[in-house]
């Protein structure tokens, strides 16, 4: 029996790949939420992601400079492999009823890189501002110039991120039902 799985992003762009790659794809939506369904993994895939397990650590904004990302780092004990924006909710919520759950992230900025300014001064509270970004790209042929090579590492993230998510769920297939057993 094929598990069911929800897999979540903040942009897009980061399940792009994933929403090609469904079986039987469709969509549907949840309140203001859009989601595509359908049928993923049980196929030939690449043999290995380079995932390495390490702590996620979710923090509530960007941690934009390298400086930012060591003084982040030296206030936590075990090392952080990846920071995020969204992980520790979804985590919180599917504990509290009992989901099994598994965070994987693709990293576009390491620890020793900038995000691109533009990235900053395109979000606020409510998120990442796409046209803000846009008009921001181009008053700015520099900035414009960070944005496509932030863009481009996204899309190789998202790839990573499909063939890691397929391997899970080929691995999940093969173990017992897990509801069946509550």
């Amino acid at each position: 029996m094929t598990p069911e799985v929800a897999i979540l992003a903040a942009l897009p762009e980061e399940v792009s790949t994933l929403r090609r790659r469904l079986r039987d794809r469709y969509g549907a939506r949840a309140g203001s939420t859009s989601l595509s369904l359908g049928t993923l993994g049980g196929w030939r895939v690449a043999a290995a992601t380079g995932a390495i397990p390490g702590l996620a650590v979710t923090v509530p904004d960007l941690v934009v400079t390298p400086q930012d990302k060591a003084s982040l780092r030296r206030a936590i004990p075990d090392e952080p492999a990846v920071v995020d924006l969204e992980s520790s909710a979804v985590v919180a919520a599917l504990a509290d009823v009992g989901i099994p759950w598994i965070v994987l992230r693709a990293v576009t900025d390491t620890a020793d890189e900038a995000l691109p300014p533009i990235v900053r001064s395109s979000r606020d509270e409510q998120g990442l501002h796409r046209v803000r970004m846009v008009g921001n790209a181009l008053r700015d042929p520099a900035a414009a110039a960070d944005l496509w090579r932030l863009g481009r590492r996204m899309r190789a993230c998202a790839h990573a991120l499909a063939t890691a998510a397929e391997q899970v769920l080929i691995a999940v297939e093969s173990l017992p039902d897990i509801a069946a057993a509550r």
